[in-house]
């Protein structure tokens, strides 16, 4: 094939994708247009797109009941029943144990009520999320006024649909600073009325949780009323409430008698921290037993050694209690007793210092210390050794005596030793020193000997005084004329060749 077969071929090739791209916006064109004629009627459009919007604002409004199922639950159902059968019959006749407690089909129900104030907690802090995340439409600022789930649900439904909140009765609710802020904000709040179906749905959620509410009261009612048979030890030293809340999280009683002590002191504890915010107020490793009355009255920065003391009873309380042993609660009741007594001691404050009397005025001079004059002076009075040998008396042997005019002395074991009188000992710390200048002039003096004499004895004249200072050495007669000391050159004569 030539090259201008190839660019004819080329050419044809362009034509026709050209063609078919036509075609195509054209067959565009004609969907649009026949879609714009068929839908020249403006009202009919507006009309469909509120329906539309309308519902899709009520769809999002879901029935609580399809987010919170805890309701629906058989073992919601059964638990509830049951507990309302055990509370219809007197508690004496209940808990009739057996070989041990895990048996008893009461201790079960106990169990199970304590699982389920947890999944009770749990649903409602769901419901809690859903009334913020719907009512917000109508009352934005109302989340951070009122944090807490509960009261949240009573204002919501307090306030309904009204957009006049001075009508609105709040005071059985929140305390009354808060109903002047809420009254505040809900006059300058942004939020819009809702529709009867969302406002339905949202008061519906408002009542389940106050529901759910009363039943965790119900169960935990129940439940405190049976601790005193259950573990009546470890009630008695923290509580049935703390007990009770104790033996739930465990998983019961023995399960939470194999905890040891160390570990009860932070069973239950919030380990949750959000993040980025501070960790001052955290309470990381205070579990339940932080709850405990004795604790919560007791001043803060005691509470962790207290928490200690009332742990190391705990689990002992709960081995009792296993075992069944006192099941008056006796020893759980002398627990406490003895815990009570550790934290008076620790609540003492410490012992006040002694206050120091002023001293008398005018009273003279004090007694010091002895030094050397002090012991000199007692020295002289100190008692000799012939007192002392006056004052013995030998065993079975009678002793002499000095007679008087009209008395007479005995002499003790005196003239019975050998005599011989032992020489004093010298004290050194009351012997008399000599200070420098007198050592000066003792060294400067001869040390000559008491035999030395100044007489000599020569054959002229006999005996003759001699001035011994006048006397030289051996040697130092032949130095006095060139080599003594003071001698000095005074005048040399050069023609003096001698």
């Amino acid at each position: 094939m030539s090259d201008t077969e190839d660019l004819l071929a080329m050419l044809d090739s362009d034509e026709e994708s050209g063609n078919e791209q036509l075609n195509e916006n054209e067959e565009t064109n004609s969907k649009f247009s026949s879609y714009d004629l068929n839908n020249l009627n403006p009202s009919k459009d507006n009309n469909t797109a509120q329906n539309t919007d309308t519902n899709s604002k009520e769809d999002n409004v879901k029935n609580i009941y399809k987010i919170s199922k805890l309701t629906a639950s058989d073992n919601y159902k059964e638990i509830l029943k049951k507990i309302d059968d055990f509370n219809g019959e007197p508690k004496e006749k209940n808990l009739q144990l057996t070989s041990t407690i895990e048996q008893d089909p009461e201790y079960q129900l106990i169990i199970s009520a304590n699982n389920l104030t947890v999944e009770i907690d749990n649903e409602i802090v769901i419901i809690h999320k859903y009334l913020r995340d719907h009512y917000v439409t109508r009352f934005p600022e109302l989340e951070q006024l009122v944090p807490n789930p509960l009261d949240y649900a009573r204002t919501v439904k307090a306030i309904g649909k009204e957009m006049d909140l001075s009508k609105v009765d709040l005071k059985p609710i929140l305390p009354s600073g808060t109903i002047m802020i809420v009254n505040i904000q809900g006059a300058a709040t942004v939020g819009k009325p809702l529709s009867e179906t969302q406002l339905s749905h949202i008061l519906e959620a408002a009542q389940l949780a106050l529901d759910f509410d009363d039943d965790r009261t119900k169960i935990l009612n129940y439940v405190e009323s049976r601790m005193t048979f259950i573990a009546p030890n470890l009630s008695a030293i923290v509580g049935t409430r703390t007990a009770a809340r104790l033996m739930g999280v465990a998983g019961g009683i023995a399960a939470l008698s194999r905890i040891p002590s160390c570990n009860i002191i932070t069973l239950g504890a919030n380990r949750l921290v959000a993040t980025g915010l501070s960790r001052i107020s955290n309470k990381a490793h205070e579990g339940l037993i932080f709850s405990a009355p004795i604790i919560q009255s007791s001043p803060p920065d005691l509470r962790k050694k207290f928490a200690r003391i009332l742990s190391n009873k705990c689990a002992l309380a709960c081995r009792m209690d296993l075992s069944r042993e006192y099941p008056d609660g006796s020893y759980g009741r002398k627990f406490r007793e003895d815990a009570d007594k550790q934290m008076e001691r620790l609540i003492e404050p410490p012992p006040s210092k002694n206050v120091k009397a002023l001293p008398v005025p005018d009273d003279g001079p004090k007694k010091r210390r002895a030094g050397r004059r002090v012991r000199k002076a007692k020295e002289a009075y100190a008692i000799t050794d012939l007192q002392k040998a006056r004052n013995r008396m030998a065993f079975g042997e009678a002793e002499e005596e000095a007679m008087g005019i009209d008395s007479s002395e005995g002499l003790g074991m005196v003239g019975t030793s050998s005599g011989k009188i032992r020489a004093a000992a010298v004290d050194t710390r009351i012997k008399g020193t000599l200070n420098k200048r007198h050592k000066a002039i003792i060294n400067a003096t001869s040390n000559a000997s008491g035999f030395t004499t100044s007489l000599s004895f020569t054959p002229a004249q006999g005996i003759e005084l001699e001035n011994p200072d006048l006397r030289q050495p051996k040697g130092e007669a032949g130095k006095d004329k060139y080599f003594k000391n003071f001698k000095k050159f005074l005048y040399v004569d050069k023609n003096n060749k001698n």
